[in-house]
């Protein structure tokens, strides 16, 4: 799991390279998406509360709230095991996976979320794919 804070860039999706504070200017419900649909994807909740207060249109459900107290009391048990921490697989809805940013095509190798791990790492689009092929 990463922690992002406000100046983190994004390293996947349609928002690589732009900061959290940024893509939140833009799009707020990418980054509630983000919380709640990526397991790597983690925002401490002084940082959320910093946005809600810079970004009115930024609304944080409860959901929101216990899925990032969820991940923080999962991060913190990972922290306290020196050993692998299992997390549980996310698969993606048909929707979903054509909404990503890439052609989808379920005939496609690299677009069967059981086939291609990386679509765990970084959803639906064209990084899980770019990845899946430079693999070895």
């Amino acid at each position: 799991m990463k922690r992002y804070t406000l100046q983190s860039e994004l390293t996947f999706g349609k928002y690589s390279g732009m900061t959290i504070d940024a893509v939140t200017a833009i799009n707020p419900g990418y980054i509630i998406w983000c919380l709640l649909n990526l397991n790597h994807f983690f925002i401490s909740e002084t940082e959320l509360k910093i946005l809600e207060n810079k970004y009115p249109s930024l609304h944080i459900s409860k959901e929101t709230w216990k899925a990032v107290a969820n991940k923080m009391k999962e991060d913190t048990i990972k922290e306290k095991n020196s050993f692998d921490y299992p997390l549980r697989k996310r698969y993606y809805s048909q929707d979903e996976m054509e909404m990503g940013d890439w052609d989808y095509n379920p005939l496609n190798e690299a677009h069967v979320q059981d086939n291609n791990p990386w679509i765990e790492v970084f959803g639906p689009g064209e990084e899980a794919e770019t990845a899946y092929w430079n693999c070895d």
